[in-house]
């Protein structure tokens, strides 16, 4: 707030961190990447805090920030499979399928938040419905922050192996991860459901309440 920034502009200063990072991962700038992943983390909460402090929530900074924080993510993880391949070109067949399953994870899990959300029941309760999974994959930051450990590892070892077990550890964990939502957010959709007699009954009840009114004053009229 006191640095004069709109939600939109503290989203965008955190959309050029994040492109830092991954421009750091192209040229092989390891441990530089994983500062401005961090400082992408950090001021992803930035943008939030000064729209509800300063009352200027909008559909287009949800919107912006939700996209930032997709692109970013998919950019930091092909910039350092990208990076790898420079770094040994000889890239491991199961580093790449590893990959391919983390970026699969992801996507299930982004995609799948995001459908509940648009469901109009508000944002996914992760934190509260996932607190195991929120310290490992269920939200973006977090899957950056263990990424940048990652990272880390590669630029002290340059160990394709020790890379491939960390991805294909946390793509394990992000399938695993996506199908608990999915009975989560099956429970949280079931108590939150309408059945069609409750329609029904709700659409009945004030045309009943009209005619109660309608004869009361019939009967008051009759008796004036």
């Amino acid at each position: 707030m006191k640095l004069g920034l709109s939600p939109s502009q503290a989203t965008l200063v955190d959309f050029i961190f994040g492109c830092l990072a991954a421009l750091a991962l192209v040229f092989q700038y390891y441990l530089l990447a994983v500062i401005f992943i961090w400082f992408f983390g950090i001021w992803s909460c930035v943008d939030g805090e000064i729209a509800r402090l300063s009352d200027k929530c909008s559909l287009f900074g949800d919107f912006f920030d939700t996209m930032t924080d997709r692109v970013i993510e998919v950019s930091v993880i092909i910039a350092f499979y990208w990076s790898i391949y420079a770094v040994d070109s000889q890239v491991d067949k199961y580093l790449s399928l590893a990959f391919i399953v983390y970026l699969s994870g992801v996507y299930l899990l982004a995609v799948s938040s995001e459908k509940y959300r648009s469901t109009g029941r508000g944002n996914y309760p992760k934190n509260k419905m996932e607190p195991l999974f929120s310290l490992v994959s269920a939200g973006s930051d977090i899957r950056l922050l263990w990424l940048s450990i990652a990272i880390f590892v590669f630029w002290m070892t340059e160990n394709q192996k020790i890379i491939t077990i960390q991805i294909g550890a946390l793509s394990v964990i992000f399938f695993i991860n996506f199908i608990v939502r999915m009975f989560k957010i099956n429970n949280l959709l079931s108590l939150n459901t309408t059945s069609p007699l409750q329609v029904i009954t709700s659409a009945i009840n004030p045309i009943k309440n009209d005619l109660k009114i309608m004869k009361i004053a019939q009967v008051n009229l009759i008796n004036d």
